[in-house]
């Protein structure tokens, strides 16, 4: 056992020889060579030549020629022009007549500007007076300012962007965010008719004879020219009659493009007080739509409306606006593209460069006050007929001691809308012991 270890300390005392004498030799190096300083690259600064890609056999060569100049002229941007939407860039390069890249003298961009080079643009900046004042300078239209939000639009010539972007401020310019609304075709609203005062006569006529007879629980109430189907499939008319409630003390606040023929809706009695939020009415009649299936199933209830319009910013901010309004029901039919599913919120301490987590924030934060919020399954298609746009999948709120047969549900339908954690908070909203405890939670 000694001669063991005797003979293992002067093993180790050899490897120390070396390992000292290697240290001593590589310290000389560095004295020789003096100190170095490594320097961070300045994108706009850097002159290395970018590593080229080989092509795939797939792509042709003129392509990999292509998607390497682009990638060139990324790195060749100026600090102002790395704040600026590459579509804007390319579209102001291409109005003032140069080549988008080395080789690639136009391309297909979509900024929405006129023949002018008039474009309506999203920025995110520190929103200050100074900010403000120095567009205002420049002659630019500024409106839906949220400085909690860090987001402004304003509509500005092309040629304007890159002085825009070169101001302490300003985070990032792109094209202005579009909503998608879960609405079909655009039609003529409302439908022509021959004889309009025949059609009047039967709908005070109906009306008359819907008032004449209370509301019995197997019984529907008819309102206006038509009543939503809604009414029959969910049974509310068995609810109304049976616990006699029509929605009376609640606020019901929707969010959709906008409410157009409102005045017509309520002259045919489809709907009945509505209060819009700031005189915002919008553009559209999905809002109206809505508000008539709602009126329907709830003829008690307050109504009230906001367009969800304008950007991503601004439909955040109508989120908040409904619920200090004093709505109980919160529900859209909208989606943002830049809504992701991995954010669930977005704080006011985060200045994100397209805001994808403002509305998701909103939602988070008036149902923790109290509200129930919805977004509209949309009607998009079928899953059927693989034409659906929406994501589908069971979630049972019922007991499931009571309900056992869930073979004979019918399938939820619930849109993303872009973003996972609206759709998240939801559930939270309608099922709260089922999502604390993984469980299923069914609803339309």
């Amino acid at each position: 056992m000694k001669r063991t270890t005797g003979t293992f300390l002067v093993l180790f005392a050899i490897f120390l020889l070396f390992l000292v004498g290697d240290t001593i030799t590589s310290a000389s190096r560095f004295r020789a060579d003096g100190p170095s300083t490594v320097l961070a690259p300045t994108p706009a600064a850097s002159t290395a030549p970018v590593r080229r890609q080989q092509p795939q056999p797939d792509i042709s060569e003129s392509a990999w020629q292509q998607i390497q100049a682009l990638e060139n002229d990324k790195e060749s941007r100026t600090p102002a022009e790395q704040k600026i939407d590459s579509q804007l860039l390319y579209a102001i390069k291409m109005r003032r007549g140069q080549a988008v890249a080395g080789g690639v003298h136009t391309l297909a961009v979509d900024v929405g500007a006129d023949d002018t080079g008039l474009v309506t643009v999203d920025v995110t900046a520190i929103v200050d007076e100074q900010l403000l004042r120095d567009l205002t300078g420049l002659g630019i239209e500024v409106s839906n300012v949220f400085p909690l939000y860090h987001s402004l639009r304003a509509v500005a010539l092309l040629d304007q962007l890159e002085t825009i972007a070169g101001y302490s401020q300003v985070r990032f310019i792109q094209p202005k965010q579009e909503a998608i609304f879960s609405q079909p075709p655009r039609q003529t609203y409302p439908p022509p008719v021959g004889d309009f005062t025949s059609q009047t006569a039967q709908i005070r006529s109906e009306i008359r004879q819907a008032l004449a007879f209370s509301i019995a629980p197997d019984s529907s109430l008819k309102i206006g020219v038509a009543t939503s189907e809604g009414d029959a499939t969910h049974k509310t008319f068995s609810a109304r009659g049976t616990f006699n409630v029509d929605g009376t003390g609640i606020k019901i606040g929707v969010l959709s493009d906008g409410v157009t023929s409102l005045a017509t809706s309520q002259a045919t009695g489809d709907l009945g007080p509505v209060t819009i939020l700031s005189g915002q009415a919008g553009s559209g009649d999905e809002g109206t739509a809505m508000l008539e299936i709602i009126h329907d199933l709830a003829p008690g209830a307050q109504l009230f409306f906001a367009p969800a319009g304008g950007g991503i910013t601004s439909f955040a901010q109508n989120i908040r606006n409904l619920r200090a309004a004093g709505c109980d029901i919160i529900l859209d039919d909208v989606g943002y593209f830049v809504e992701s599913p991995f954010q669930d919120g977005q704080t006011s301490a985060v200045i994100s460069t397209n805001n994808a987590g403002v509305a998701t924030q909103a939602v988070n934060d008036v149902v923790a006050s109290g509200a129930l919020y919805f977004s509209a399954a949309a009607n998009s298609g079928n899953k059927n007929d693989g034409t659906s746009g929406t994501w589908e999948g069971d979630f049972d709120c019922c007991d499931f001691s009571v309900r056992q047969d869930h073979r004979k549900r019918r399938p939820a339908k619930s849109a993303l809308g872009g973003s996972f954690g609206r759709s998240e908070q939801r559930l939270r909203s309608i099922c709260p012991q089922q999502y604390r405890h993984g469980g299923d939670c069914f609803f339309d």
